[in-house]
């Protein structure tokens, strides 16, 4: 079994992935939930934008920003 890549990540390829973003969403953070609260959170409509908002303004508060 080959561990090639997708052809969707390869430079130039015509389906690749690209985003209009200042600075690009490139590293990932895992989070443990419980299943029922995964469910929850996919049901919630734009959930990773809004994970993402609710992220950075935790992050301020913890700065005192």
């Amino acid at each position: 079994m080959s561990a090639r890549k997708s052809r969707y990540f390869e430079k130039g390829h015509k389906d690749r992935f690209t985003t209009d973003r200042e600075v690009s969403l490139s590293s990932v953070l895992t989070l443990r939930v419980t299943p029922e609260m995964k469910e929850k959170i996919k049901a919630v409509p734009n959930w990773q934008e809004r994970l993402r908002q609710f992220v950075e303004s935790m992050i301020e508060e913890e700065r005192g920003e």
